[in-house]
């Protein structure tokens, strides 16, 4: 929570909206944007092609022009969340900031 209580404290609430990278994230996301301040919430739709392979295919919520802060709880391989940060910074002009509490086999 640490890194939520700085962007609270540094972002005012219509600046940012909190991210799931797909469905099975949605309570995590809701529980994070809850600890700031109720912030918005969004949903990237994603569809899983093979093992560790993923695809976006679409984004439910208003991002456009905010600081999307992006949540999940593991990182294997990144593709989830270099694939909905290239959603974000791509299709609605948002600036993703991505967050993990864990990584897989590896140090941040």
């Amino acid at each position: 929570y640490v890194a939520l209580d700085y962007l609270a404290s540094k972002l005012g609430n219509d600046e940012y909206v909190v991210v799931s990278p797909d469905v099975g994230g949605v309570g995590r996301a809701r529980a994070f944007a809850k600890k700031l301040n109720d912030a918005p919430l969004a949903i990237i739709d994603k569809r899983r092609q093979a093992h560790n392979e993923a695809e976006v295919m679409n984004l439910i919520g208003e991002v456009d022009g905010k600081i999307a802060i992006m949540i999940d709880d593991m990182i294997d391989t990144a593709g989830t969340l270099t694939g909905g940060a290239r959603l974000l910074k791509e299709k609605v002009r948002s600036l993703p900031v991505a967050m993990a509490a864990s990584i897989k086999g590896g140090i941040l």
